[in-house]
């Protein structure tokens, strides 16, 4: 009727059907949690944990459920990050192209999209001795205090590891490139 005989249909219909099953995670979310381009992380969110606004906020970064996987995250998606503390991350997600990942602190001002903000999760999100081993990356404190020393609301901070460094770009055998760290605090041991 399409030109198609059983055979050859049911093959393609097969191989479409697998190829959407095995899709990776980041490709069928390309979009974004929300669908258009931005999740939220909340240390104190108690919703489903899908990302998809600030009641229903991933609580971290790790493979639990609830949980951003550090290393398959959106590529092209802004992360908008509340006050909290989220341990040490390893950002790996592999690179695709230019496509950036944007990890954007949450203020009173600026926040995201999504309709359920409370100020009381503006402040500062602050993590252990991390590490970025991809390129394209974005961190964005969006603001500090008027002093210069203090107020970021994003900060690495390494408070045992004998290596000192706040944040390690790269691995021990290569180098990163194209990491932008906005209004961020790095303070080592």
């Amino acid at each position: 009727m399409f030109g198609f005989t059983p055979t050859r249909w049911t093959t393609s219909c097969l191989t479409i059907a697998l190829c959407v099953l095995v899709a990776p995670r980041y490709v069928e979310g390309a979009s974004g949690c929300d669908a258009s381009g931005n999740c939220y992380i909340s240390a104190s969110a108690k919703g489903a944990g899908t990302g998809a606004s600030w009641t229903n906020a991933y609580t971290g970064f790790g493979t639990k459920a609830g949980q951003i996987d550090p290393s398959s995250m959106t590529r092209g998606v802004t992360y908008w990050i509340s006050a909290g503390s989220y341990g040490g991350v390893a950002f790996s997600t592999p690179d695709s192209g230019a496509a950036t990942i944007t990890v954007e602190a949450a203020t009173t001002r600026m926040h995201g999209p999504a309709s359920d903000w409370n100020d009381s999760l503006a402040g500062q999100a602050v993590f252990a001795g991390s590490a970025i081993t991809t390129d394209y990356w974005t961190f964005n404190g969006q603001t500090r205090a008027p002093d210069w020393q203090s107020g970021y609301t994003l900060k690495f901070w390494n408070q045992t590891a004998n290596q000192g460094g706040a944040i390690f770009l790269g691995t021990q055998n290569s180098g990163v490139s194209n990491i932008s760290l906005l209004y961020v605090e790095l303070e080592g041991t």
